[in-house]
């Protein structure tokens, strides 16, 4: 019986990881990338024009961008993650531990590590080890993200024999908890249902992990059917649109639910348009972002926070707008620029796992 359970086990996880192999050759060169890359691009963008916006006291035109995509910028992130968790979820727990915990794990505490010490520069000692301690139990500025995206792994697969309808509800009910204590303002989807960074984000946006999970074979028939018929795509997209607006501009995101309906259908909507812009060559550089995602999160903040400080003390730029849209562009290149560099000058471990960071030692970081 053990034997042919394993038998089982092997087989389903030689389909999943071929279906992948597929989404990566095909599909996700074509869509999967720009999704992501669109998604890093968004959360880049708020926050250097929030950035920009508080040092000015001014809001500018990117600030309406930023406004646009709250309904749907972190859901679409945690559901293109869900989109490829089943072969993770499916292999065995030592493999699955590697690649689905302990990645995200090291990439937290170096980059915590490092922008804590810089921030503690001239400060006292102690403050920075407070900070540090603080940030194991309670995720430091925006690695949040890869500091809840290993538990969501873990719930999809410790859940992974319960009934799907059930687990979704569960997830459905406290995103919609979470979202009766929204705390984002105009601009971000966040939630202080309990203070804890790590617990609100987890329970506002693992319904949108899971559904990405779950119905990854309906969601990958939709990007099917825009490549091959384009202008139903775009006639998709403009009611949505407008929709959107609406929501973001009359409030109707406090309506109980909005904030669930709004960003499935957002992050649809992102798919959508990601399929219909992988047929347009001239924005394969939103793919080549996608496929550097982790890089540009874990490394924006520095470049972004000293390309700000700069721009400003010059005074040469007077639009909030264009300041953020400089500083974006900065804070997407030089992590990109440092990840091609870093390993010629021994930095390689920035974005790259070294093998004693790793339960597979034979497996790439």
């Amino acid at each position: 019986m053990t034997m042919q359970v394993s038998t089982e086990a092997s087989r389903f996880r030689t389909a999943v990881d071929r279906q992948d192999a597929v989404a990566r050759g095909g599909d996700r060169v074509a869509w999967v990338d720009f999704a992501k890359g669109w998604t890093i691009l968004l959360v880049v963008l708020m926050h250097a024009t929030l950035g920009v916006g508080k040092q000015l006291d001014a809001t500018g035109w990117t600030h309406v961008i930023v406004q646009f995509a709250k309904p749907f910028r972190m859901p679409d992130f945690f559901l293109i993650a869900g989109l490829f968790a089943s072969a993770a979820i499916a292999a065995p727990w030592r493999s699955f531990l590697d690649r689905r915990v302990v990645h995200f794990v090291y990439f937290y505490l170096l980059w915590m590590t490092i922008l804590v010490m810089i921030r503690a520069i001239g400060g006292p000692v102690t403050a920075g080890v407070g900070q540090w301690l603080r940030a194991l139990v309670d995720p430091y500025s925006s690695l949040w993200f890869i500091y809840v995206l290993p538990a969501m792994f873990l719930t999809a697969r410790l859940a992974m024999h319960l009934p799907r309808i059930v687990v979704l509800a569960v997830a459905l009910g406290l995103h919609l908890l979470a979202a009766a204590h929204e705390d984002g303002g105009a601009y971000m989807m966040a939630a202080t249902l309990t203070g804890n960074t790590a617990i609100d984000s987890f329970a506002l946006f693992t319904v949108f992990f899971l559904i990405g999970h779950y119905a990854r074979a309906p969601i990958f028939a939709l990007a099917a059917f825009v490549r091959a018929n384009p202008g139903a795509g775009m006639v998709m997209l403009a009611p949505w649109a407008l929709m959107n607006w609406f929501a973001v501009v009359r409030g109707w995101l406090d309506v109980p639910g909005a904030t669930f309906i709004f960003g499935l259908a957002g992050a649809l909507a992102v798919i959508v348009f990601s399929v219909l812009l992988s047929r347009i060559p001239v924005f394969n550089w939103l793919a080549m972002l996608g496929r550097n995602s982790l890089v540009v999160y874990l490394a924006y903040a520095l470049p972004l926070a000293a390309v700000r400080m700069m721009l400003l003390r010059a005074d040469m730029i007077d639009d909030p707008g264009l300041i953020a849209a400089v500083v974006t562009l900065a804070a997407l290149a030089i992590p990109l620029g440092l990840a091609k560099v870093g390993p010629r000058i021994g930095l390689g471990f920035l974005f790259r796992r070294p093998a004693w960071a790793r339960l597979e030692p034979g497996r790439p970081g």
